[in-house]
């Protein structure tokens, strides 16, 4: 189902915006394509409503993952165990951090671990949280202009090894190429 036909010009109301907003992040692509071409018509209110949505991935976020994943190796079973399953509850976010630690382990325990939280991250949904935040850069990217550059900006300052931060880099990459 469509969203409700928005005005062709002039700015949006909040009902508006929340409903292209919820249509944007939403599954159906007819509908994503509606709002996306109503946001594009209204850049700086689709910039403005992104920076209410979407934020920095705090540093504190990774130094707990990477907190974990050193007790992975603690002689103690009971803290790898507790280590494993913290990571694995919501490892999404924090993917390319768990690629990464992958990569540089050995085998062993450490790597045997990662692989049980790569397998968990292929095989769960991502979560809503972190879809809405991957479309809201989407959003960004595809209205473009320097506002949305700037946002993104903002938003590839957050902290290093999360898919937030490196999903927005990408886009600042992508939208500088542009230009």
């Amino acid at each position: 189902m469509l969203p409700a036909p928005v005005p062709e010009s002039g700015p949006l109301s909040a009902k508006d915006l929340d409903t292209l907003w919820h249509a944007w992040s939403g599954t159906n692509e007819i509908s994503r394509d509606f709002s996306g071409k109503a946001f594009k018509l209204r850049t700086g209110q689709a910039v403005d409503l992104l920076k209410t949505k979407l934020i920095p991935v705090p540093e504190s976020r990774v130094a707990r993952a990477a907190e974990l994943i050193k007790q992975l190796d603690d002689d103690n079973v009971d803290i790898r165990d507790k280590a494993s399953k913290e990571l694995g509850l919501d490892a999404h976010p924090i993917e390319p951090l768990i690629l990464s630690a992958f990569a540089a382990s050995k085998p062993g325990e450490v790597r045997n671990r990662l692989t049980i939280v790569k397998n968990a991250i292929a095989a769960s949904p991502r979560s809503t949280d972190l879809i809405l935040q991957l479309r809201g850069i989407a959003l960004l990217e595809y209205v473009g202009g320097s506002a949305a550059e700037v946002e993104l900006k903002r938003l590839a300052t957050g902290a290093a090894g999360t898919r937030v931060t490196e999903e927005a880099l990408a886009a600042v990459k992508r939208m500088e190429v542009k230009k």
